[in-house]
């Protein structure tokens, strides 16, 4: 067994699963069985480990000792009170419990505090000594406060200790949990990473008492959090504040009083009389136990989760435009959102592969195997939390890992739109698991230059208009060279681009064949674009109140109107270093309005775009006098000085294989 897994069994001897001075007292452990317990300890996914502690540890339990198993988040996901004690604390229960913790799913949220809560109250029959061992490895994210729960326990009178190991937490993450052993007399044994746990717990198993936890770090600042805007009436939400705000330091809306058979329309009324009033929630009679209307009115900069209720509940939310603050994008109930899955490599019987994934990013939603045929959102043969997986910066997206199943065939991948009131499939593919691994045949292709330009270098990039599951999302020599280019293609449609050293562009589109013909001449491209060879750098006329605004980089130019401001404007590109046709750029204007051309995964209710040479201008939020005007001076002028130029990473072949192909198994440079 592997040596994490001895030193943690022992540490839980030595926390008092089986120490015999402690025969009398009964022990319940608390088994974490949120989806995060899919994450991994040194290579290792953490429910493995959990589950072989706590089978080393019963092979070694007196048959008289008295033992039980609660678990929370086993059964269902986005439910808080997901809570069963699974084997009720008696002698002779080891088998009980080994075969109760192998059953787990280990799919849902953690509402560690109320475990524990149920966990004293099982344990609260008799005058015995009771200790809970809680083993997790997430912070309470049920709205609950462990460490006032841990005092409460405490100061009932009962002979209660709970000891806590926690899995993979911060040092900030283990604070939150650490209370709960400290304010009831138990320890905290942190198993951050290998190194930490070994350490940590080779004190626990001398017997030798543990000193004073090392005092915690200062907190590395957090990363700047996104925000996204809502709509000004949203039904069936009731935004929560997170109780952190952002963005300058703004006054509160004013008091104000509201009739107890107040409606939704009058509360957004309130707010749209209130200049510092960006935000609102309307509760109706009877909700959460109050027989009376409520409504709540925020400033800008406020933070919140979207709670979503269903509509016939009557909870209504709204933000002004412009206003952002949920810590999700907003997508409005029934809506119709997509999304996108990419399974990367091959996908092999029992292995674990890799998912690329965008869409809405809520909070509950989460990535599935299904078997063929299944229809409702359970059944889940391996799955991931997206929000879990998500990718830094603003663009809804990420990659997951998931395990594929043990039997070759056919099966389902989807995305779940997994909040509770809204719940459905939104995006599903087939998915072949196998040998093959479902990977398309690929199709030997030479792609040249047209006559008179084969002895310039070019880098060429090739990017399939119809992706396919399980095979590259783009294919890529980026390195400049003279002569055709011959690599592997699957059979399709594809976007084959060049870049010769001198800045002449190729491009087009190619249908590839199994049979058929497999040499292709690339002719010139955006010559009509004004990039072609001979094309005199593009600039914009300048306009009253705009300026001339160029960038060297991109060859971007275009008029700036007075009053606005311009990023740095840059290509958009792949995992595989294929860049975008056309560069992108955010312009922000007077009081933080924003312009975005060609913005990355944008959502439609993100605001309105209108379409230009160069790609989609889009306004972030609702447009206006000062955004339109904005919109009519940029659109016309937009304009590339040059053709794109291609960067990237270069990839090489494992082996002496010339051709070069974005494949498994390959390495970038």
């Amino acid at each position: 067994m592997p040596l994490i897994c001895h030193r943690l069994c022992a540490t839980l001897l030595a926390l008092g699963l089986a120490v015999p001075a402690m025969a009398q007292s009964r022990t319940l452990i608390v088994m974490d069985g949120s989806g995060s317990m899919w994450g991994q300890i040194d290579g290792r996914p953490k429910l493995e480990i959990a589950r072989e502690v706590v089978a080393d540890v019963l092979a070694d339990m007196p048959a008289d000792r008295v033992l039980g198993l609660m678990a929370y988040g086993h059964r269902e996901r986005g439910n808080c009170a997901d809570i069963e004690l699974m084997v009720a604390p008696e002698a002779g229960s080891a088998t009980a419990i080994l075969d109760a913790v192998r059953t787990m799913r280990f799919q849902g949220k953690t509402p560690l505090t109320e475990a524990v809560r149920q966990a004293a109250e099982a344990l609260r029959s008799t005058e015995e000594p009771a200790t809970v061992v809680l083993v997790t490895d997430g912070i309470e994210t049920c709205e609950a406060d462990p460490c006032a729960l841990a005092t409460e326990l405490e100061q009932s009178g009962v002979d209660f200790t709970a000891h806590v190991i926690g899995f993979g937490l911060t040092r900030d993450e283990a604070a939150e949990v650490a209370c709960i052993a400290d304010n009831t007399g138990g320890r905290y044994i942190e198993a951050s990473d290998a190194g930490g746990l070994a350490g940590a717990l080779e004190q626990a198993v001398s017997g030798a008492e543990l000193p004073a936890p090392e005092p915690l770090p200062e907190p590395e600042p957090d990363a700047p959090a996104r925000h996204f805007p809502g709509d000004v009436w949203m039904p069936g939400f009731a935004i929560a504040t997170t109780g952190q705000s952002f963005g300058p330091d703004l006054p509160e809306p004013a008091a104000f009083d509201f009739p107890a058979d107040g409606t939704a329309e009058a509360c957004r009324a309130i707010c749209e009389a209130d200049g510092a009033c960006g935000s609102w929630r309307f509760e109706p009679v009877g909700s959460f136990f109050v027989e009376h209307a409520r409504c709540f009115a925020f400033r800008p900069g406020t933070e919140f989760r979207p709670d979503v209720y269903p509509v016939a509940d009557g909870f209504v939310s709204g933000m002004k435009p412009g206003v952002p603050g949920l810590t999700s994008p907003y997508v409005a109930i029934g809506a119709n959102v997509t999304a996108r899955l990419t399974p990367t490599g091959p996908v092999l019987p029992g292995e674990p592969f890799t998912v690329l994934w965008a869409g809405p990013a809520g909070a509950d939603d989460w990535v599935a195997i299904v078997p063929e045929g299944q229809e409702d959102t359970s059944g889940d043969l391996s799955y991931f939390y997206v929000a879990e997986t998500i990718e830094p910066g603003d663009r809804p997206e990420g990659a997951g890992s998931m395990v594929a199943p043990d039997a070759p065939g056919r099966y389902v991948l989807r995305y779940v739109l997994g909040r509770s009131a809204d719940r459905r499939v939104i995006f599903s593919m087939p998915l072949e698991v196998g040998s093959d691994a479902g990977v398309p045949v690929q199709t030997p292709v030479r792609i040249s230059p047209p006559s008179g330009y084969e002895n310039d270098p070019v880098s060429w990039s090739a990017v399939p208009l119809t992706p396919l599951a399980s095979a590259p999302e783009a294919v890529a020599m980026p390195e400049a060279f003279s002569g055709a280019w011959e690599t592997t293609l699957y059979p399709g449609r594809w976007q084959v681009e060049g870049l010769a050293a001198g800045g002449m562009y190729f491009a087009a589109e190619i249908e590839v064949t199994p049979d058929g013909v497999r040499t292709f001449e690339i002719p010139v491209g955006f010559e009509q674009a004004g990039m072609g060879e001979d094309a005199p750098p593009a600039e914009p006329v300048p306009l009253p109140g705009a300026t001339p605004y160029k960038d060297a980089a991109t060859g971007l130019s275009f008029n700036l109107p007075d009053g606005w401001q311009a990023e740095e404007a840059f290509f958009a590109e792949t995992a595989a270093g294929v860049r975008a046709r056309f560069p992108g750029v955010t312009l922000t204007g007077p009081d933080d309005r924003m312009l975005v051309l060609n913005p990355l995964q944008w959502l439609a209710q993100n605001g309105p775009c209108e379409e230009s040479a160069l790609g989609p201008l889009c306004v972030f939020g609702e447009t206006d006098a000062v955004t339109d005007g904005a919109m009519a001076v940029i659109l016309p002028s937009l304009s590339m000085a040059k053709a794109p130029s291609f960067g990237g990473v270069a990839f090489r072949p494992a082996s002496d294989d010339p051709i070069s192909t974005l494949v498994p198994g390959w390495s970038p440079e």
